[in-house]
């Protein structure tokens, strides 16, 4: 999370870092449960065979190959993403992958029965008119749902080296063009854009030091080092001490919110 980028995105978790892969495996594993319950047949969205599916900034493409078991062969899957590095179809003849910028690029109108992005949106600058582009993209009757950060519960409730560590993490988030508090205006932004049956849901779990949820923190940490002690807010010794304690299995912490909210283009 740190300056934008030169290609403009703002998105500055870059998928070529030596750690990489690890980092999104970890967010899949505290994320995807969630995820999949909100998409389900069964408790969800009603996702299921022929449907037509579009995951936008894919990471490691676990939710991609999920939806694709969901659509069977007679569905259609699009995986997008900047860097689709992480993303392998190649064993699946229902899934397209596509390595675009989706904010030059968009998406085909009026062609998906589900579009989903999850921890994206809040990085981009342009995110307004990628949700434009996103409903736009929507079948009538098909669905949106986004997942998005909010620190919200970091900032009310952690204390000590976390916090300052990310007090200085977010400094060069928020100077590249990305939002922390802009999660919990979805439902509202839906609403904005006349979708049908929105709702949303707000989860937040504190996590023990040495979970895969501390970890996921650690490792961002790990990945944007440069960038925090680039902005001189931090010394390079706090936050070290702050990676220490992430590793200690008697300390607790609290994690991000994330806000889901999703509706529906009228059919």
């Amino acid at each position: 999370m740190a300056p934008t980028p030169a290609n403009g995105t703002g998105y500055t978790l870059d998928n070529a870092w030596h750690d990489a892969r690890r980092r999104l495996r970890l967010l899949e594993e505290i994320l995807d449960p969630g995820t999949t319950r909100r998409m389900s047949a069964v408790d969800g969205l009603g996702v299921g065979p022929g449907w037509r599916c579009a995951e936008v900034g894919a990471g490691g493409g676990s939710i991609a190959r999920w939806l694709c078991a969901q659509v069977g062969p007679q569905g259609r899957v699009v995986a997008l993403d900047l860097d689709t590095r992480f993303v392998d179809g190649s064993d699946l003849s229902n899934l397209e992958v596509r390595q675009v910028d989706v904010v030059s690029s968009g998406l085909e109108r009026g062609a998906f029965d589900l579009i989903h992005a999850r921890a994206l949106l809040m990085h981009l600058p342009a995110r307004v008119e990628l949700l434009g582009t996103l409903i736009a993209a929507l079948r009538p009757g098909g669905w949106l749902l986004l997942e998005e950060m909010d620190f919200y519960p970091i900032f009310a409730l952690a204390g000590g080296t976390y916090r300052l560590g990310y007090e200085a993490l977010l400094d060069p988030f928020i100077a590249g063009g990305g939002a922390t508090e802009w999660a919990r205006e979805l439902p509202s932004l839906l609403d904005t854009h006349a979708l049908q049956g929105v709702d949303s849901e707000t989860t937040v779990h504190s996590f023990r030091g040495g979970s895969a949820a501390a970890q996921f923190h650690r490792v961002s940490f790990e990945q944007l080092r440069g960038p925090i002690l680039a902005r001189g807010r931090l010394r390079e010794e706090v936050l070290d001490t702050a990676l220490e304690e992430l590793d200690q299995p008697d300390r607790w912490f609290p994690g991000f919110a994330l806000v889901a909210a999703w509706g529906r283009r009228t059919a």
